[in-house]
Order: structure tokens, then C-alpha cells, then sequence
């Protein structure tokens, strides 16, 4: 008799489980519809980089300033674009060559122009 009854428990744990599953599955998922963000759309706005970003500024300044605010323009964590770590290197990169031109201009003898560059280098820069 507590065969049986064993027999029973089991197998309305285990139909009871495969009825639960087989029901689960055939459910459609719930379609999630995530507003669009109004800052992040005029956070990404180019009408401040379009200018920066012409081939007459870019001729007379280079092309520093405008991957820099591109960059800007294009980060957004909300939607997860590109990472704002990418336009510190871009600025550190820019900074770094504005540093050796620098110190090239300023210091011409190669001792000169190392001391220079070590100087920045303590202060962080």
C-alpha cells in the first residue's frame, strides 16, 4: 500500500512539474517597450559638430577637436554607445601630441626637450 501511495506522490510531482513546464513555454514573452530618451536624442545632436567637423576648420586646426566632440555627441549611457572612456583617450592622445609639439617649440636640444616632457610627466599630465 505505501508503494502505491509513494507511486502517486511521485507522479503528481513529476506531472504536475511537466504540466507546468510544457504550459510556461508555449507563453508568449512580454514584449518590454522602452521609451526613447529626449536628452540622450539632443545629446546627439550634430548641429555643434558640423562646423568643427568641416574640411576648412579641419585644414586650419587638424581633426583633434572634432573626434573629440564627435565622440561626445555619440556617448550616451543610456543606450550604451560608445563609453565615455573612449573620449578621455582621445583627449589624453590630443593633449599628449599638444605636449610634444610643446616642448619641441620651446626646448630644441634633446636634454632640453626630455626634461620638459619628464616635467609634465610628474605633474600627471
Amino acid at each position: 500500500m505505501v508503494e502505491i501511495i509513494i507511486a502517486a506522490v511521485v507522479g503528481l510531482v513529476v506531472g504536475g512539474s511537466l504540466t507546468f513546464g510544457i504550459i510556461q513555454g508555449t507563453k508568449s514573452p512580454e514584449t518590454i517597450i522602452v521609451p526613447s530618451d529626449p536628452v540622450a536624442k539632443e545629446l546627439g545632436k550634430l548641429d555643434v559638430v558640423i562646423p568643427i567637423c568641416e574640411p576648412v576648420f579641419i585644414t586650419q586646426n587638424g581633426d583633434g577637436l572634432c573626434r573629440e566632440l564627435m565622440c561626445m555627441t555619440q556617448t550616451n549611457s543610456a543606450t550604451g554607445e560608445i563609453s565615455g572612456e573612449m573620449c578621455s583617450n582621445i583627449t589624453n592622445l590630443r593633449n599628449k601630441k599638444d605636449l610634444i609639439g610643446w616642448c619641441k617649440k620651446n626646448h630644441p636640444t634633446k636634454e632640453d626637450f626630455e626634461e620638459c616632457l619628464e616635467i609634465f610627466q610628474k605633474r600627471g599630465i
